[in-house]
């Protein structure tokens, strides 16, 4: 497959804008943060920008680093569009193969004080085996740990967390 010149459409309106291929409830928050989506008018309904190369290039890393940070690294993102030549319209549409999650596989605890029972990783505020790894989750299951600790009278507690790639 030849690689688009991108560049030959900047400028020309955009007629239709769609994003497929995202996983579950992420599509809306996605398609929402993304600059060709345009914004909606009261009265005009969705304006979308004229296309540029340079803002689907953006929008392109917008997508790649909104999935990673939510469990998905190795998504794969694809831009193809339907141009109109003779009016100077583009339909753009982004797909994206997001492939499996990176989920938590195992959790182990080092340095645990003797004595002080390991918390139940079923509470939503540790991290737990088969939960897809995202940013939020990681600085979630972080504090959650560090706050256990210092509320079992850790004052001095430093909590680190280290993930590493099971294969």
């Amino acid at each position: 497959r030849q690689a688009t010149n991108w560049v030959l459409y900047n400028n020309w309106e955009m007629t239709a804008f769609e994003v497929t291929g995202i996983p579950g409830t992420l599509a809306a928050e996605l398609k929402e943060g993304l600059a060709l989506t345009g914004q909606w008018k009261l009265i005009k309904g969705r304006q979308r920008p004229p296309f540029s190369a340079e803002l689907l290039a953006k929008d392109l890393e917008r997508i790649r680093l909104f999935l990673a940070t939510r469990g998905y690294p190795g998504a794969v993102v694809v831009p193809s569009a339907v141009p109109e030549s003779t009016s100077r319209q583009l339909a753009l549409t982004i797909a994206v193969t997001a492939g499996e999650p990176v989920r938590i596989a195992e959790v182990t605890f080092s340095g645990w004080p003797d004595g002080l029972a390991v918390p139940d990783t079923s509470d939503n505020r540790f991290l737990a085996v088969g939960q897809i790894v995202t940013d939020v989750k990681v600085s979630g299951g972080l504090e959650g740990m560090q706050n256990y600790l210092l509320n079992a009278g850790y004052a001095q507690v430093q909590v680190e967390m280290e993930l590493l790639p099971r294969g």
